[in-house]
């Protein structure tokens, strides 16, 4: 029996390595019967193929394989071998390539349909448990050109024991394989050129390749350690039985590739098998050890500290205790001690500001900031204003100079490029927070325009044109602050606070008739809100009518408002 790495190896044998040992007069050992089975183990369906090679290699029909988790093939002894990897597909083709492991394995030589014309004599050899195969001769009746191969018309019936066998040239090669017609009526079947054949592998964006994809069962890695590798980092975890045979045969195939096991850890991490991640990272830090090898220590070091992390922000309940926010942070710590770095400096600072060590992830973060590797093509605009906010959110948590902060987030906005995308009218609007907080009223409402026209008017919330209607009102600035109100009440008109806060604007701005206009408005609908009365009132005071103005805060007395009594001194 083969053992389970000369069968990854083979995996990997290049197309030229077709090959066969079979006579023709024994052809009919290649043949097999193929059953494919869907998720729950149901029959998909049946049909026969043949090998093309001894390590296990063969092939069958595409349409057979779609949608199928699970296949076997029976062999023309009886023998049931289960399929182990997918190596090509082609609907086009209508052939899906595959490996088997077993043990004296009977295959044919690939040839191809180049030189064939019509009148040729070929063999067909069709599947059978006979101890003797019963091979038919069959004619070619025409031959067209299909893509940069041969498609045939031959004289074999269209009936599925004829289907996906190979046809034989008189030196035994396999020139082509009989597929069905399916031309209304036909009574004949077609072939494809056996060449083709060699167009069915993988490669690095095979996670793209649709044909692929409509097969469960788990695919070949590509042929050259690069190219496997870039495939498993595109093929992601969607599958997460495909993406675990893909690391268990990159490792097989290329133990000594540290960036091998370092991708497996991470898999094994999300799949929560802890345990396992870190016999990984031993064998990544083992073989890290070589000065041959694709990763150094400290990047071993690096990424385990960056994996921990990502477990801890993500919210990931009931980690091991090994995998802690400190583990993460020693582990960017050595790496950073072995081979300084502004990136594993960077990761010690964020480890430090998720165990809340706010001080220290700020003096990590400044230092950083103020790096001049920082400003090079490595860096992206937006990843040195994340940068930035990062020192500026730590320094406030730290419990910071505001004014220090504020300096801060004037570096954040800074790196960003122009013109501003959403992701720069966020750190604006944080800005602005912190400018509010700060009494610096005009730059927060400044910052606060620049965060509307970014996103557009259209995607403003009601609350958020109240808040600046409060700077604006602070500011005096009456024509700005009424526009604003009166944005928030065209958005929610359900609000009652916003017809109350645009008569007080009216009421500052020193508009007292159309303060009183406003207030009637508004009791005519709502009779028992204590504010109006009260606005009402003070303004048919500051218009000289203070007999109605008395009435009027009288009234918002008997409604509840405990604050009338200075007002009614004042307009006696």
């Amino acid at each position: 029996m083969k053992t389970f790495t000369t069968f990854i190896l083979a995996l990997f044998v290049s197309a030229a390595a077709f090959a066969g040992s079979l006579s023709p007069k024994d052809a009919h050992k290649a043949m097999f019967n193929v059953f494919t089975f869907d998720q729950n183990g149901a029959l998909l369906g049946s049909g026969y193929g043949f090998f093309t090679a001894e390590s296990g290699e063969a092939v069958a029909s595409f349409q057979l394989f779609r949608g199928a988790s699970r296949a076997e093939i029976v062999d023309w002894k009886g023998n049931r071998l289960p399929v182990q990897r997918i190596l090509g597909a082609s609907e086009n083709y209508d052939l899906v390539r595959f490996t088997v492991e077993g043990k004296k394995i009977s295959a044919l030589a690939i040839g191809g349909a180049q030189d064939l014309t019509a009148g040729n004599e070929l063999t067909l050899v069709r599947y059978t448990t006979e101890k003797k195969g019963a091979p038919q001769a069959t004619q070619v009746l025409q031959v067209d050109n299909y893509d940069a191969y041969k498609y045939l018309s031959i004289s074999a019936t269209n009936e599925n024991a004829n289907l996906t066998c190979p046809l034989l040239d008189a030196s035994g090669n396999v020139v082509a394989i009989s597929q069905r017609n399916v031309g209304k009526d036909a009574e004949t079947a077609c072939a494809i050129d056996a060449r083709c054949i060699q167009t069915l592998t993988t490669n690095m964006t095979s996670f793209m390749n649709s044909d692929l994809q409509a097969i469960l069962i788990p695919k070949a890695l590509p042929a050259s350690e690069q190219e496997a590798m870039t495939y498993i980092y595109m093929m992601g975890y969607k599958d997460s039985l495909q993406a675990h045979t893909a690391f268990n045969d990159f490792v097989t195939a290329y133990p000594e590739n540290v960036e091998g096991y370092v991708s497996r850890a991470a898999f094994l991490a999300r799949q929560r098998q802890f345990e396992a991640a870190d016999a990984d990272y031993a064998q990544a830090f083992a073989k890290a050890e070589n000065p041959t090898a694709n990763m150094r220590p400290d990047q071993v070091h690096h990424s385990l500290s960056a994996l921990i992390y990502q477990q801890w922000v993500s919210g990931v309940q009931n980690l091991p205790e090994a995998w802690s926010m400190q583990r993460a942070y020693d582990e960017a710590t050595q790496a950073q001690a072995a081979h300084p770095s502004t990136d594993y400096r960077m990761q010690q600072a964020n480890c430090l500001f998720a165990m809340k060590k706010y001080q220290e992830a700020y003096e990590d973060f400044i230092a950083v900031c103020h790096d001049p590797a920082i400003q090079g093509d490595k860096w992206t605009a937006r990843g040195r204003t994340e940068l930035w906010y990062s020192a500026a959110r730590s320094l406030e948590l730290a419990g910071g100079d505001s004014l220090e902060v504020i300096a801060l987030m004037d570096s954040v906005v800074a790196q960003m490029p122009r013109p501003y995308d959403a992701t720069a009218a966020r750190f604006i609007l944080e800005r602005a927070y912190r400018l509010q907080a700060a009494g610096e009223y005009r730059r927060a409402i400044a910052d606060y325009r620049e965060y509307e026209n970014i996103m557009g008017p259209r995607n403003m919330t009601d609350r958020f044109y109240y808040n600046r209607e409060q700077l604006e009102l602070e500011c005096k600035m009456y024509q700005q602050a009424l526009d604003d109100i009166q944005s928030a009440m065209a958005i929610n008109s359900s609000d009652p606070t916003y017809p109350v806060e645009q008569a007080y604007i009216l009421l500052r701005a020193g508009l007292f008739k159309e303060t009183v206009q406003a207030c009637d408005d508004m009791i005519r609908v709502v009779k028992d809100n204590p504010d109006y009365y009260k606005i009402r009132g003070i303004a048919l005071g500051e218009l000289g009518k203070k007999r109605e103005a008395r009435e009027s805060l009288l009234k918002a007395q008997s409604l509840g408002d405990p604050n009338i009594e200075p007002l009614l001194e004042r307009y006696k």
